[in-house]
Protein backbone atom coordinates (compact mmCIF):
# COMPACT_ATOMS: atom_id res chain seq x y z
CA UNK A 1 0.00 0.00 0.00
CA UNK A 2 2.64 2.65 0.80
CA UNK A 3 4.38 1.55 -2.37
CA UNK A 4 1.22 2.19 -4.33
CA UNK A 5 0.79 5.40 -2.30
CA UNK A 6 4.52 6.64 -3.44
CA UNK A 7 3.75 5.75 -7.33
CA UNK A 8 0.42 7.59 -7.16
CA UNK A 9 2.17 10.87 -5.86
CA UNK A 10 5.92 10.49 -7.03
CA UNK A 11 4.75 12.93 -9.93
CA UNK A 12 6.12 15.30 -11.87
CA UNK A 13 5.14 18.63 -12.57
CA UNK A 14 6.45 19.43 -16.50
CA UNK A 15 6.35 23.22 -16.23
CA UNK A 16 7.81 25.45 -19.14
CA UNK A 17 8.03 21.91 -21.38
CA UNK A 18 6.58 23.29 -24.48
CA UNK A 19 8.79 26.65 -25.76
CA UNK A 20 6.38 28.90 -26.24
CA UNK A 21 3.05 28.09 -25.41
CA UNK A 22 1.32 31.77 -25.50
CA UNK A 23 -0.78 30.72 -27.76
CA UNK A 24 -2.13 27.35 -29.77
CA UNK A 25 -1.89 28.82 -33.67
CA UNK A 26 1.60 29.99 -32.56
CA UNK A 27 4.72 27.54 -33.29
CA UNK A 28 5.84 25.92 -29.88
CA UNK A 29 8.65 23.24 -29.69
CA UNK A 30 9.04 19.97 -27.06
CA UNK A 31 11.96 20.94 -24.89
CA UNK A 32 14.84 18.82 -25.23
CA UNK A 33 18.06 19.33 -22.79
CA UNK A 34 20.46 16.52 -23.63
CA UNK A 35 21.40 14.81 -25.98
CA UNK A 36 24.33 11.33 -25.27
CA UNK A 37 27.27 10.92 -27.56
CA UNK A 38 26.13 9.01 -30.83
CA UNK A 39 22.62 8.97 -29.25
CA UNK A 40 19.90 10.41 -32.14
CA UNK A 41 16.89 11.90 -31.16
CA UNK A 42 13.95 13.40 -33.22
CA UNK A 43 12.72 16.10 -31.93
CA UNK A 44 9.20 17.95 -32.03
CA UNK A 45 7.57 20.68 -33.42
CA UNK A 46 4.15 21.94 -32.68
CA UNK A 47 1.60 24.42 -34.51
CA UNK A 48 -2.58 24.29 -33.12
CA UNK A 49 -0.88 22.06 -30.84
CA UNK A 50 -0.55 19.58 -33.59
CA UNK A 51 2.74 17.51 -34.40
CA UNK A 52 4.12 19.71 -37.56
CA UNK A 53 6.62 18.45 -40.16
CA UNK A 54 6.75 21.81 -41.79
CA UNK A 55 9.86 23.38 -40.12
CA UNK A 56 13.59 23.01 -40.70
CA UNK A 57 15.76 22.56 -37.87
CA UNK A 58 19.51 23.57 -37.66
CA UNK A 59 22.50 24.15 -35.14
CA UNK A 60 24.68 26.68 -34.54
CA UNK A 61 27.59 24.18 -33.52
CA UNK A 62 27.21 20.74 -35.64
CA UNK A 63 30.55 19.44 -34.53
CA UNK A 64 29.32 18.81 -31.15
CA UNK A 65 25.84 17.94 -31.90
CA UNK A 66 24.41 17.60 -35.58
CA UNK A 67 21.13 18.71 -36.36
CA UNK A 68 19.29 17.35 -39.88
CA UNK A 69 16.50 19.41 -41.14
CA UNK A 70 14.05 17.09 -40.11
CA UNK A 71 15.09 18.23 -36.14
CA UNK A 72 16.98 14.97 -35.82
CA UNK A 73 19.86 15.35 -33.43
CA UNK A 74 22.50 13.56 -32.90
CA UNK A 75 25.28 14.15 -29.98
CA UNK A 76 28.83 14.23 -31.79
CA UNK A 77 31.24 15.94 -28.86
CA UNK A 78 30.59 14.90 -24.93
CA UNK A 79 30.69 18.60 -22.91
CA UNK A 80 29.69 21.09 -25.44
CA UNK A 81 26.41 22.50 -26.25
CA UNK A 82 24.98 23.86 -28.82
CA UNK A 83 21.37 25.92 -30.02
CA UNK A 84 19.15 23.68 -32.07
CA UNK A 85 16.62 26.74 -33.61
CA UNK A 86 13.34 25.85 -35.26
CA UNK A 87 12.03 28.03 -37.83
CA UNK A 88 8.48 28.15 -39.63
CA UNK A 89 8.43 30.96 -41.98
CA UNK A 90 8.77 34.12 -39.86
CA UNK A 91 8.72 32.31 -36.41
CA UNK A 92 11.85 30.66 -34.62
CA UNK A 93 12.77 29.12 -31.47
CA UNK A 94 15.70 28.61 -30.14
CA UNK A 95 17.05 25.97 -27.17
CA UNK A 96 20.41 24.85 -25.80
CA UNK A 97 21.32 21.39 -26.04
CA UNK A 98 23.97 19.74 -24.29
CA UNK A 99 25.74 16.43 -25.31
CA UNK A 100 26.53 14.48 -22.17
CA UNK A 101 28.80 12.08 -21.49
CA UNK A 102 27.40 9.03 -20.08
CA UNK A 103 27.81 7.25 -17.52
CA UNK A 104 28.78 3.40 -17.41
CA UNK A 105 25.59 2.33 -15.97
CA UNK A 106 22.52 4.43 -15.61
CA UNK A 107 21.21 3.85 -12.03
CA UNK A 108 18.23 5.26 -10.47
CA UNK A 109 18.58 8.17 -8.10
CA UNK A 110 16.18 9.74 -5.98
CA UNK A 111 16.59 13.43 -4.17
CA UNK A 112 16.52 14.96 -0.83
CA UNK A 113 13.60 17.48 -1.05
CA UNK A 114 10.06 17.47 -1.96
CA UNK A 115 10.48 19.63 -4.51
CA UNK A 116 13.55 19.49 -6.78
CA UNK A 117 14.17 21.96 -9.43
CA UNK A 118 15.43 20.30 -13.14
CA UNK A 119 17.28 23.45 -15.46
CA UNK A 120 17.31 23.37 -19.09
CA UNK A 121 20.91 23.96 -18.90
CA UNK A 122 23.49 23.40 -15.97
CA UNK A 123 23.12 26.49 -13.73
CA UNK A 124 21.07 28.41 -16.15
CA UNK A 125 18.02 29.01 -13.50
CA UNK A 126 15.77 28.20 -16.32
CA UNK A 127 13.23 25.84 -14.67
CA UNK A 128 12.30 23.17 -16.99
CA UNK A 129 10.51 20.89 -14.36
CA UNK A 130 9.93 21.05 -11.44
CA UNK A 131 10.13 17.22 -9.45
CA UNK A 132 7.36 16.66 -6.28
CA UNK A 133 9.04 14.13 -4.59
CA UNK A 134 7.68 11.98 -1.97
CA UNK A 135 10.29 9.52 -1.23
CA UNK A 136 12.49 11.05 1.79
CA UNK A 137 9.38 11.04 3.82
CA UNK A 138 8.42 7.54 2.75
CA UNK A 139 11.71 6.05 3.25
CA UNK A 140 11.97 7.65 6.68
CA UNK A 141 8.90 5.85 7.16
CA UNK A 142 9.50 2.82 5.62
CA UNK A 143 12.78 2.43 7.62
CA UNK A 144 11.57 3.19 11.06
CA UNK A 145 9.19 0.19 10.56
CA UNK A 146 11.69 -2.00 8.88
CA UNK A 147 9.02 -3.30 6.04
CA UNK A 148 12.10 -2.87 3.18
CA UNK A 149 15.60 -3.05 4.07
CA UNK A 150 17.84 1.00 2.91
CA UNK A 151 18.75 -1.15 -0.59
CA UNK A 152 15.86 -1.46 -1.50
CA UNK A 153 14.97 2.02 -1.12
CA UNK A 154 17.77 3.42 -2.65
CA UNK A 155 17.07 1.09 -6.06
CA UNK A 156 13.61 -0.09 -5.87
CA UNK A 157 10.41 1.41 -7.40
CA UNK A 158 10.98 4.33 -5.45
CA UNK A 159 12.71 5.53 -7.89
CA UNK A 160 11.40 7.38 -11.05
CA UNK A 161 14.25 9.07 -12.52
CA UNK A 162 17.69 7.80 -13.79
CA UNK A 163 21.21 9.19 -13.77
CA UNK A 164 22.62 9.29 -17.24
CA UNK A 165 25.58 11.55 -17.02
CA UNK A 166 27.20 15.17 -15.77
CA UNK A 167 28.31 18.37 -17.49
CA UNK A 168 30.31 20.18 -14.08
CA UNK A 169 28.36 19.79 -10.71
CA UNK A 170 25.38 19.16 -12.86
CA UNK A 171 23.62 15.54 -13.12
CA UNK A 172 21.59 14.78 -16.53
CA UNK A 173 18.74 12.81 -15.61
CA UNK A 174 15.57 11.23 -17.16
CA UNK A 175 12.04 10.68 -16.46
CA UNK A 176 11.22 7.55 -17.85
CA UNK A 177 11.03 6.54 -21.35
CA UNK A 178 9.81 9.95 -22.27
CA UNK A 179 13.29 11.13 -23.37
CA UNK A 180 11.85 14.90 -23.66
CA UNK A 181 11.44 15.05 -20.10
CA UNK A 182 15.05 15.73 -19.05
CA UNK A 183 17.18 17.62 -17.54
CA UNK A 184 19.57 19.12 -15.21
CA UNK A 185 20.01 19.03 -11.05
CA UNK A 186 22.44 20.03 -8.82
CA UNK A 187 24.42 16.90 -8.09
CA UNK A 188 24.16 17.80 -4.32
CA UNK A 189 20.44 17.12 -4.60
CA UNK A 190 20.96 13.28 -5.48
CA UNK A 191 21.31 12.00 -2.36
CA UNK A 192 22.08 7.83 -3.87
CA UNK A 193 25.95 7.44 -3.10
CA UNK A 194 26.12 4.34 -5.70
CA UNK A 195 25.46 5.98 -8.88
CA UNK A 196 28.29 6.78 -9.62
CA UNK A 197 29.60 10.06 -9.11
CA UNK A 198 32.99 11.13 -8.90
CA UNK A 199 35.07 11.47 -5.85
CA UNK A 200 38.47 12.44 -5.16
CA UNK A 201 40.11 12.11 -1.68
CA UNK A 202 41.25 15.83 -1.22
CA UNK A 203 39.96 18.96 -2.81
CA UNK A 204 42.58 20.92 -0.86
CA UNK A 205 46.36 20.22 -0.44
CA UNK A 206 49.80 21.78 0.88
CA UNK A 207 52.60 20.63 -0.01
CA UNK A 208 56.57 21.63 0.32
CA UNK A 209 58.24 22.41 -2.99
CA UNK A 210 61.59 20.72 -2.64
CA UNK A 211 60.72 17.90 -5.34
CA UNK A 212 60.66 15.28 -2.58
CA UNK A 213 57.50 12.76 -1.80
CA UNK A 214 55.42 12.84 1.09
CA UNK A 215 53.50 9.73 1.85
CA UNK A 216 50.53 12.25 3.10
CA UNK A 217 50.47 14.13 -0.10
CA UNK A 218 47.96 11.44 -1.86
CA UNK A 219 45.26 12.09 -4.54
CA UNK A 220 43.17 8.98 -5.36
CA UNK A 221 39.42 9.00 -6.69
CA UNK A 222 36.98 6.31 -6.64
CA UNK A 223 37.21 5.49 -10.54
CA UNK A 224 40.02 3.70 -11.51
CA UNK A 225 39.94 5.00 -15.15
CA UNK A 226 39.82 8.44 -13.95
CA UNK A 227 41.92 10.83 -16.80
CA UNK A 228 43.83 13.38 -14.49
CA UNK A 229 45.45 16.58 -15.50
CA UNK A 230 48.34 18.95 -13.82
CA UNK A 231 47.45 22.40 -14.74
CA UNK A 232 50.79 23.65 -13.73
CA UNK A 233 53.47 21.35 -14.13
CA UNK A 234 56.07 23.12 -12.69
CA UNK A 235 54.60 24.06 -9.80
CA UNK A 236 53.86 20.32 -8.76
CA UNK A 237 53.65 16.48 -10.68
CA UNK A 238 51.12 14.00 -9.83
CA UNK A 239 51.77 10.29 -10.52
CA UNK A 240 48.23 8.49 -11.53
CA UNK A 241 49.22 5.22 -10.57
CA UNK A 242 50.08 5.77 -6.81
CA UNK A 243 48.65 8.96 -6.35
CA UNK A 244 51.17 10.69 -5.04
CA UNK A 245 51.97 14.39 -5.57
CA UNK A 246 55.15 15.98 -5.30
CA UNK A 247 55.45 19.91 -4.61
CA UNK A 248 58.55 21.44 -7.40
CA UNK A 249 58.41 25.43 -6.58
CA UNK A 250 56.37 27.58 -5.11
CA UNK A 251 53.34 28.29 -6.22
CA UNK A 252 49.23 27.29 -6.90
CA UNK A 253 48.00 24.59 -9.27
CA UNK A 254 45.21 22.79 -9.65
CA UNK A 255 44.94 18.65 -10.85
CA UNK A 256 41.51 17.63 -12.13
CA UNK A 257 39.65 14.04 -12.46
CA UNK A 258 37.59 13.79 -14.92
CA UNK A 259 35.53 10.60 -15.41
CA UNK A 260 31.79 9.99 -16.70
CA UNK A 261 31.86 13.60 -17.44
CA UNK A 262 32.38 14.94 -14.61
CA UNK A 263 35.11 17.10 -13.16
CA UNK A 264 36.55 17.30 -9.48
CA UNK A 265 39.25 19.77 -8.75
CA UNK A 266 42.20 19.68 -5.97
CA UNK A 267 44.01 22.89 -5.13
CA UNK A 268 47.38 22.02 -4.39
CA UNK A 269 49.48 24.67 -2.44
CA UNK A 270 53.61 24.04 -3.33
CA UNK A 271 55.11 25.89 -0.11
CA UNK A 272 58.47 26.73 0.85
CA UNK A 273 59.85 24.93 3.29
CA UNK A 274 62.17 26.99 5.66
CA UNK A 275 65.49 25.10 6.03
CA UNK A 276 64.66 26.05 9.85
CA UNK A 277 61.07 26.50 11.55
CA UNK A 278 61.93 29.72 13.36
CA UNK A 279 58.89 30.97 16.13
CA UNK A 280 57.86 34.66 15.87
CA UNK A 281 55.00 37.03 17.10
CA UNK A 282 52.26 38.98 15.60
CA UNK A 283 53.22 42.57 14.76
CA UNK A 284 49.46 43.23 14.96
CA UNK A 285 46.45 41.34 15.90
CA UNK A 286 45.12 39.13 12.35
CA UNK A 287 43.51 36.14 12.29
CA UNK A 288 44.76 32.31 11.30
CA UNK A 289 43.66 31.69 7.66
CA UNK A 290 42.67 28.39 6.56
CA UNK A 291 42.78 26.95 2.98
CA UNK A 292 39.29 26.67 1.32
CA UNK A 293 39.06 25.94 -2.24
CA UNK A 294 41.30 28.45 -3.79
CA UNK A 295 41.36 30.91 -1.59
CA UNK A 296 41.96 31.57 2.29
CA UNK A 297 39.58 32.07 4.91
CA UNK A 298 39.96 33.38 8.39
CA UNK A 299 39.93 31.13 10.90
CA UNK A 300 40.04 32.55 14.53
CA UNK A 301 41.79 35.75 15.77
CA UNK A 302 45.51 36.05 17.36
CA UNK A 303 46.24 38.79 19.26
CA UNK A 304 49.14 40.79 18.89
CA UNK A 305 52.19 39.39 20.59
CA UNK A 306 50.72 35.40 19.73
CA UNK A 307 53.56 33.30 19.07
CA UNK A 308 53.64 31.43 15.45
CA UNK A 309 56.11 28.73 14.33
CA UNK A 310 57.04 29.30 10.88
CA UNK A 311 57.86 26.43 8.72
CA UNK A 312 57.35 27.67 5.39
CA UNK A 313 55.79 30.32 3.01
CA UNK A 314 53.87 30.88 0.09
CA UNK A 315 56.90 31.77 -2.30
CA UNK A 316 55.70 35.72 -2.36
CA UNK A 317 56.57 38.93 -0.63
CA UNK A 318 52.68 39.41 -0.33
CA UNK A 319 51.66 35.70 0.48
CA UNK A 320 51.23 33.96 3.89
CA UNK A 321 53.70 32.71 6.44
CA UNK A 322 52.42 28.49 6.69
CA UNK A 323 52.91 27.21 10.43
CA UNK A 324 50.99 26.42 13.83
CA UNK A 325 50.26 28.73 16.23
CA UNK A 326 51.32 28.32 20.72
CA UNK A 327 47.90 26.21 20.80
CA UNK A 328 49.15 24.06 17.98
CA UNK A 329 46.70 25.25 15.09
CA UNK A 330 47.87 25.15 12.14
CA UNK A 331 47.45 27.64 9.41
CA UNK A 332 48.33 30.68 7.23
CA UNK A 333 49.52 34.66 9.06
CA UNK A 334 49.82 37.17 6.30
CA UNK A 335 53.90 37.39 6.39
CA UNK A 336 53.39 41.15 6.71
CA UNK A 337 52.10 40.47 10.33
CA UNK A 338 54.76 38.14 11.65
CA UNK A 339 58.26 39.00 10.08
CA UNK A 340 59.72 42.89 9.25
CA UNK A 341 62.39 40.77 7.61
CA UNK A 342 60.34 39.15 5.19
CA UNK A 343 60.55 35.59 4.36
CA UNK A 344 63.37 33.17 3.97
CA UNK A 345 61.85 32.55 -0.07
CA UNK A 346 61.83 36.24 -0.86
CA UNK A 347 65.38 36.87 -0.17
CA UNK A 348 66.56 33.79 -2.27
CA UNK A 349 65.02 34.99 -5.84
CA UNK A 350 67.00 37.79 -5.98
CA UNK A 351 69.61 37.03 -7.63
CA UNK A 352 72.10 38.94 -5.88
CA UNK A 353 75.97 38.38 -6.60
CA UNK A 354 78.59 36.53 -4.34
CA UNK A 355 80.60 39.84 -2.62
CA UNK A 356 83.96 38.28 -3.79
CA UNK A 357 84.77 37.23 -6.71
CA UNK A 358 87.14 34.07 -7.07
CA UNK A 359 90.81 34.39 -7.95
CA UNK A 360 92.43 32.17 -10.64
CA UNK A 361 96.20 30.90 -9.74
CA UNK A 362 96.80 30.02 -13.24
CA UNK A 363 94.86 28.98 -16.47
CA UNK A 364 93.33 25.75 -15.08
CA UNK A 365 93.14 26.63 -11.17
CA UNK A 366 90.76 28.77 -9.40
CA UNK A 367 91.05 29.66 -5.58
CA UNK A 368 86.60 30.38 -4.87
CA UNK A 369 86.12 32.95 -2.19
CA UNK A 370 83.13 31.14 -0.30
CA UNK A 371 84.17 29.59 2.78
CA UNK A 372 82.32 31.41 5.76
CA UNK A 373 84.44 32.09 8.60
CA UNK A 374 81.39 32.90 11.15
CA UNK A 375 77.92 33.30 10.34
CA UNK A 376 75.23 35.41 10.99
CA UNK A 377 74.46 34.84 14.57
CA UNK A 378 75.64 34.38 18.47
CA UNK A 379 79.11 33.61 18.92
CA UNK A 380 81.58 33.81 21.78
CA UNK A 381 84.33 36.15 20.11
CA UNK A 382 83.22 39.44 20.35
CA UNK A 383 80.75 41.57 18.94
CA UNK A 384 78.76 38.23 20.23
CA UNK A 385 75.85 39.41 18.29
CA UNK A 386 77.45 38.76 14.55
CA UNK A 387 75.36 41.04 12.16
CA UNK A 388 76.78 39.44 8.92
CA UNK A 389 79.18 36.96 7.50
CA UNK A 390 83.13 36.44 7.56
CA UNK A 391 83.33 35.45 4.26
CA UNK A 392 87.55 33.73 3.39
CA UNK A 393 88.77 31.57 0.78
CA UNK A 394 89.13 28.93 3.85
CA UNK A 395 93.09 29.79 3.95
CA UNK A 396 94.31 31.15 7.34
CA UNK A 397 95.92 34.56 7.09
CA UNK A 398 98.14 34.27 9.82
CA UNK A 399 99.76 30.81 8.65
CA UNK A 400 99.63 31.59 5.14
CA UNK A 401 99.12 35.23 4.07
CA UNK A 402 100.26 34.85 0.33
CA UNK A 403 97.85 32.17 -0.23
CA UNK A 404 94.61 33.59 1.89
CA UNK A 405 91.67 36.32 0.82
CA UNK A 406 94.10 39.15 1.52
CA UNK A 407 93.64 41.30 -1.91
CA UNK A 408 90.82 39.10 -3.32
CA UNK A 409 88.33 42.11 -5.48
CA UNK A 410 85.36 43.01 -3.82
CA UNK A 411 82.18 43.76 -5.68
CA UNK A 412 78.80 45.12 -5.09
CA UNK A 413 75.79 41.94 -4.92
CA UNK A 414 73.76 44.37 -6.59
CA UNK A 415 72.70 47.86 -8.51
CA UNK A 416 71.96 50.85 -6.22
CA UNK A 417 73.66 53.89 -4.65
CA UNK A 418 76.50 54.47 -2.08
CA UNK A 419 75.59 56.01 1.07
CA UNK A 420 78.52 55.53 3.28
CA UNK A 421 81.97 55.39 2.64
CA UNK A 422 84.44 55.25 5.47
CA UNK A 423 88.14 55.74 5.45
CA UNK A 424 90.16 53.76 8.01
CA UNK A 425 92.74 56.56 8.14
CA UNK A 426 90.26 59.33 9.31
CA UNK A 427 90.06 57.58 12.76
CA UNK A 428 90.02 54.26 14.29
CA UNK A 429 86.17 52.62 13.86
CA UNK A 430 85.56 49.00 14.28
CA UNK A 431 84.51 48.27 10.93
CA UNK A 432 87.81 49.56 9.19
CA UNK A 433 87.71 50.53 5.29
CA UNK A 434 83.93 50.56 5.10
CA UNK A 435 81.21 51.19 2.35
CA UNK A 436 77.41 50.94 2.27
CA UNK A 437 75.91 50.31 -0.89
CA UNK A 438 71.52 51.10 -0.63
CA UNK A 439 69.84 48.95 -3.81
CA UNK A 440 67.43 50.00 -6.41
CA UNK A 441 64.91 47.37 -4.88
CA UNK A 442 62.34 48.22 -2.43
CA UNK A 443 62.12 45.41 0.33
CA UNK A 444 58.03 44.80 -0.17
CA UNK A 445 57.40 44.24 3.63
CA UNK A 446 58.84 47.12 5.09
CA UNK A 447 58.53 49.82 2.26
CA UNK A 448 62.72 50.50 2.45
CA UNK A 449 65.48 49.62 0.57
CA UNK A 450 68.36 46.85 1.10
CA UNK A 451 71.49 48.23 2.53
CA UNK A 452 74.73 45.67 2.05
CA UNK A 453 77.88 47.22 4.29
CA UNK A 454 81.43 46.21 3.14
CA UNK A 455 83.55 46.02 6.07
CA UNK A 456 87.70 45.93 6.71
CA UNK A 457 88.51 46.78 3.22
CA UNK A 458 92.35 46.70 2.37
CA UNK A 459 92.20 50.40 1.47
CA UNK A 460 89.46 52.78 1.01
CA UNK A 461 86.53 51.77 -1.10
CA UNK A 462 87.38 52.83 -4.94
CA UNK A 463 83.82 54.34 -5.30
CA UNK A 464 82.77 57.93 -4.15
CA UNK A 465 79.71 58.20 -1.44
CA UNK A 466 76.56 58.57 -3.54
CA UNK A 467 77.66 56.89 -6.75
CA UNK A 468 75.63 54.59 -8.58
CA UNK A 469 77.34 50.88 -8.78
CA UNK A 470 76.26 48.19 -10.47
CA UNK A 471 76.15 44.60 -10.06
CA UNK A 472 79.26 42.84 -9.76
CA UNK A 473 81.20 45.70 -9.78
CA UNK A 474 84.24 46.36 -8.31
CA UNK A 475 84.12 48.78 -5.21
CA UNK A 476 87.23 47.28 -3.17
CA UNK A 477 89.26 44.78 -1.98
CA UNK A 478 89.45 41.95 0.84
CA UNK A 479 91.72 43.40 3.70
CA UNK A 480 92.21 43.38 7.34
CA UNK A 481 91.61 46.92 8.88
CA UNK A 482 89.14 47.68 11.88
CA UNK A 483 88.24 45.25 14.71
CA UNK A 484 89.29 41.70 12.47
CA UNK A 485 91.35 39.24 13.56
CA UNK A 486 92.49 38.48 9.94
CA UNK A 487 92.15 39.23 6.37
CA UNK A 488 88.25 38.55 5.31
CA UNK A 489 84.79 40.56 4.27
CA UNK A 490 82.50 41.50 7.06
CA UNK A 491 79.10 41.16 4.50
CA UNK A 492 75.58 42.22 6.51
CA UNK A 493 72.38 43.15 5.02
CA UNK A 494 69.27 44.88 6.25
CA UNK A 495 65.84 46.06 4.74
CA UNK A 496 65.08 49.33 6.76
CA UNK A 497 67.13 51.93 4.44
CA UNK A 498 69.87 51.94 6.95
CA UNK A 499 73.98 52.53 6.66
CA UNK A 500 75.92 51.39 9.37
CA UNK A 501 76.50 53.66 12.27
CA UNK A 502 72.59 54.37 12.17
CA UNK A 503 70.44 52.97 15.00
CA UNK A 504 66.68 51.98 14.84
CA UNK A 505 64.19 52.15 18.10
CA UNK A 506 61.37 50.22 18.87
CA UNK A 507 58.00 52.49 18.04
CA UNK A 508 56.51 52.25 21.40
CA UNK A 509 59.69 52.59 23.43
CA UNK A 510 62.57 55.16 21.92
CA UNK A 511 64.84 54.69 24.45
CA UNK A 512 65.48 51.03 23.90
CA UNK A 513 67.43 50.42 21.08
CA UNK A 514 66.52 47.65 18.33
CA UNK A 515 70.27 45.88 18.89
CA UNK A 516 69.47 43.33 15.58
CA UNK A 517 66.24 43.73 14.14
CA UNK A 518 67.19 45.80 11.12
CA UNK A 519 69.68 43.28 9.92
CA UNK A 520 69.04 40.30 7.95
CA UNK A 521 71.04 36.75 7.91
CA UNK A 522 72.67 36.95 4.32
CA UNK A 523 73.04 33.63 3.63
CA UNK A 524 69.15 34.08 2.66
CA UNK A 525 70.34 35.89 -0.66
CA UNK A 526 72.51 32.69 -1.14
CA UNK A 527 71.30 29.68 0.31
CA UNK A 528 70.67 27.94 -3.37
CA UNK A 529 74.69 27.77 -3.08
CA UNK A 530 74.69 26.39 0.49
CA UNK A 531 73.27 23.24 -1.11
CA UNK A 532 74.93 22.87 -4.14
CA UNK A 533 77.41 19.56 -4.14
CA UNK A 534 81.31 19.81 -2.70
CA UNK A 535 82.30 20.15 -6.42
CA UNK A 536 80.29 22.89 -7.29
CA UNK A 537 82.83 26.15 -7.71
CA UNK A 538 79.86 28.21 -6.31
CA UNK A 539 79.51 25.91 -3.14
CA UNK A 540 78.84 27.77 -0.16
CA UNK A 541 81.17 26.40 2.98
CA UNK A 542 80.80 27.25 6.49
CA UNK A 543 82.98 26.67 9.10
CA UNK A 544 81.87 23.80 11.30
CA UNK A 545 84.01 24.61 13.99
CA UNK A 546 82.95 28.41 14.79
CA UNK A 547 81.39 28.71 18.09
CA UNK A 548 78.03 30.40 16.64
CA UNK A 549 77.32 26.83 14.84
CA UNK A 550 77.22 25.61 18.58
CA UNK A 551 74.04 28.31 18.85
CA UNK A 552 72.21 28.63 15.68
CA UNK A 553 71.89 26.55 12.30
CA UNK A 554 73.29 28.67 9.78
CA UNK A 555 70.62 29.89 8.22
CA UNK A 556 69.25 30.95 11.47
CA UNK A 557 66.28 33.58 11.06
CA UNK A 558 66.30 35.70 14.41
CA UNK A 559 63.85 37.19 16.39
CA UNK A 560 62.11 40.21 14.43
CA UNK A 561 60.65 42.54 17.35
CA UNK A 562 63.81 41.94 19.80
CA UNK A 563 67.09 39.25 19.55
CA UNK A 564 66.75 36.59 22.46
CA UNK A 565 69.64 36.13 24.11
CA UNK A 566 72.86 34.05 23.81
CA UNK A 567 70.96 30.09 24.01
Amino acid sequence: MLLCFSLIFNITAFAGNILPQDSEEKLTVVRQCGVLPGESIQLEARRGGEITKAVTWFSSNPSAISCSASGVITGLKAGKSSDITCKYNNETITMTVYCVEKLSNTPGVYFDSFFVSVYAQPDSGTVAHTYVNFVPLLRTLLLALTLIDQQSVYFGLLNKCRLYGWVGDYAYIRFGKELQYDGFVNGARIMNDAHGMLKISQTNMIVWANGVADPENKLTSNKDYARWTVNDAQVATYNPSNGQVIGLKPGRTTIEAEADGFKKICYVYSLYKWPVEWTGMLIDGDYLYRLSANEFYSDVMLTKGSKFTVYGDTGSSDGYAYGCTEEGRWGFVPISEISTKGTISQYRNLGWIWPVRDVKNNATQTVKARYITSPYGWRDSNPIKHKGIDITNGISSAEYPDDCVNGYEVVSAFAGKVVFVHDNNEYYSSCGNCVAIRSNTVDPITGKYYVSVYMHLKTAPIVGVYSDVLANQKIGYVGDTGNSGGSHLHFEVNNQNLSYGQKIYYNDNPKKEMVFGCNINPMFFYMDYYYLSENDPRKITINPYCSAMEYRKPLWYGDDIKESKKP
